[in-house]
């Protein structure tokens, strides 16, 4: 992608006032933003999307998020996006070991986030990232 235009983010979030309030702050902060609110339909939006980083909660509808982690990072197409983990679980070992081999560039913990904490940490994974 050039580096002239807007990153695209994928933000994969079920609670609709914390997913309306990330992307407004996102757009604001100059992104693409693509909103999922269901972990069965997260894969195939990412293939459509294409991603620069995905913001991924953990407890979601059908799907949920160590599953969706686990694929992308099993997923030729898929494997390079970056993810930081969305969740209100500390991330404990039994968390951990659901995900292992396919870890996140961050875990947050949305009730000790900021919104601005949180574009701080995306801002930081695409710097990583590239």
């Amino acid at each position: 992608m050039a580096s002239n235009s807007k990153k695209r983010i994928l933000l994969v979030e079920d609670d609709e006032i914390l997913s309306s309030a990330l992307t407004m702050k996102l757009k604001q902060a100059g992104f693409a933003i693509e909103n999922c609110y269901s972990g069965d339909l997260a894969l195939n939006l990412a293939r459509d999307f294409d991603p620069d980083l995905i913001l991924l909660d953990i407890i979601l509808p059908k799907v949920k998020g160590t599953t969706i982690i686990r694929q992308l990072k099993h997923d030729s197409e898929l494997s390079h996006i970056p993810v930081i983990m969305l969740t209100n679980l500390s991330p404990r070992p039994s968390l951990i070991d659901e995900i292992k081999g396919a870890e996140p560039m961050f875990f947050l913990v949305k009730s000790q986030s900021t919104l601005e904490e949180i574009i701080e940490k995306v801002k930081e994974a695409l710097k990583k990232g590239n």
